[in-house]
Protein backbone atom coordinates (compact mmCIF):
# COMPACT_ATOMS: atom_id res chain seq x y z
CA UNK A 1 0.00 0.00 0.00
CA UNK A 2 1.71 3.83 -0.92
CA UNK A 3 1.71 5.76 1.79
CA UNK A 4 0.23 9.13 1.21
CA UNK A 5 1.08 12.71 2.67
CA UNK A 6 -2.11 14.50 3.63
CA UNK A 7 -1.04 17.35 5.87
CA UNK A 8 2.62 19.44 6.14
CA UNK A 9 2.37 21.98 8.03
CA UNK A 10 1.69 22.30 11.72
CA UNK A 11 -0.88 24.33 11.74
CA UNK A 12 -3.11 22.05 9.74
CA UNK A 13 -2.26 19.45 12.39
CA UNK A 14 -3.74 21.74 15.16
CA UNK A 15 -6.45 22.31 13.32
CA UNK A 16 -7.39 18.47 12.85
CA UNK A 17 -6.87 18.44 16.68
CA UNK A 18 -8.97 21.43 17.94
CA UNK A 19 -11.95 19.52 15.34
CA UNK A 20 -11.87 16.02 16.79
CA UNK A 21 -10.61 17.87 20.58
CA UNK A 22 -7.50 16.18 21.27
CA UNK A 23 -5.31 18.00 23.68
CA UNK A 24 -1.96 16.93 22.67
CA UNK A 25 0.08 19.16 24.90
CA UNK A 26 -1.39 17.20 28.07
CA UNK A 27 1.14 14.60 28.68
CA UNK A 28 -1.80 12.38 30.23
CA UNK A 29 -2.74 12.02 26.44
CA UNK A 30 0.04 10.84 24.83
CA UNK A 31 2.17 9.23 27.67
CA UNK A 32 2.44 5.40 27.76
CA UNK A 33 1.06 3.51 30.43
CA UNK A 34 5.14 2.19 30.97
CA UNK A 35 6.56 5.49 30.37
CA UNK A 36 4.16 6.73 32.92
CA UNK A 37 4.77 4.17 35.49
CA UNK A 38 8.81 4.64 34.99
CA UNK A 39 8.38 8.46 35.40
CA UNK A 40 6.30 8.41 38.63
CA UNK A 41 8.32 5.69 39.87
CA UNK A 42 11.71 7.94 39.06
CA UNK A 43 10.62 11.39 38.84
CA UNK A 44 11.84 14.14 41.12
CA UNK A 45 9.11 15.59 43.33
CA UNK A 46 9.17 19.08 41.30
CA UNK A 47 8.78 16.87 38.21
CA UNK A 48 5.84 15.21 39.78
CA UNK A 49 4.22 18.24 40.45
CA UNK A 50 4.90 19.92 37.13
CA UNK A 51 3.58 16.87 35.52
CA UNK A 52 0.50 16.84 37.58
CA UNK A 53 -0.34 20.68 37.03
CA UNK A 54 0.18 20.59 33.14
CA UNK A 55 -2.21 16.99 33.25
CA UNK A 56 -5.12 18.61 35.26
CA UNK A 57 -4.94 21.60 32.97
CA UNK A 58 -4.40 23.80 36.60
CA UNK A 59 -1.35 25.10 34.81
CA UNK A 60 -3.56 27.13 31.98
CA UNK A 61 -6.23 27.60 34.95
CA UNK A 62 -3.20 29.75 36.54
CA UNK A 63 -1.89 31.37 33.52
CA UNK A 64 -5.23 32.31 32.62
CA UNK A 65 -5.44 34.10 36.06
CA UNK A 66 -2.18 35.95 36.08
CA UNK A 67 -3.45 36.90 32.97
CA UNK A 68 -6.86 38.19 34.20
CA UNK A 69 -5.20 39.98 37.07
CA UNK A 70 -2.92 42.01 34.94
CA UNK A 71 -5.41 42.83 32.66
CA UNK A 72 -7.54 44.04 35.80
CA UNK A 73 -4.37 45.98 37.15
CA UNK A 74 -4.01 47.52 33.62
CA UNK A 75 -8.09 48.51 33.76
CA UNK A 76 -7.78 49.90 37.14
CA UNK A 77 -5.44 51.78 36.16
CA UNK A 78 -6.57 53.41 33.14
CA UNK A 79 -9.77 54.00 35.31
CA UNK A 80 -7.72 56.28 37.44
CA UNK A 81 -6.59 58.42 34.91
CA UNK A 82 -9.90 58.70 32.92
CA UNK A 83 -11.70 59.58 36.51
CA UNK A 84 -8.94 62.59 36.99
CA UNK A 85 -9.72 63.54 33.76
CA UNK A 86 -13.06 64.70 34.25
CA UNK A 87 -13.04 67.73 36.28
CA UNK A 88 -11.32 69.33 33.33
CA UNK A 89 -13.55 68.10 30.74
CA UNK A 90 -16.63 69.20 33.15
CA UNK A 91 -14.29 72.83 33.24
CA UNK A 92 -14.30 72.57 29.47
CA UNK A 93 -17.95 71.38 28.72
CA UNK A 94 -19.15 74.58 31.01
CA UNK A 95 -17.17 76.66 29.24
CA UNK A 96 -18.24 76.02 25.89
CA UNK A 97 -21.81 75.95 27.32
CA UNK A 98 -21.29 79.36 28.43
CA UNK A 99 -19.77 80.46 24.52
CA UNK A 100 -23.24 78.49 23.50
CA UNK A 101 -25.28 80.65 25.15
CA UNK A 102 -23.46 84.49 24.37
CA UNK A 103 -23.88 83.48 20.49
CA UNK A 104 -27.67 82.16 20.82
Amino acid sequence: KKEVIVYTKSEDLTRMCDHLNLNCENPICVMTQDGSREFLNSGKDRDKFNFYMKATLLESVVNNLEMSRDRLRQMSENLKKHEQEIPQMESVVAGLGKGVEMFG
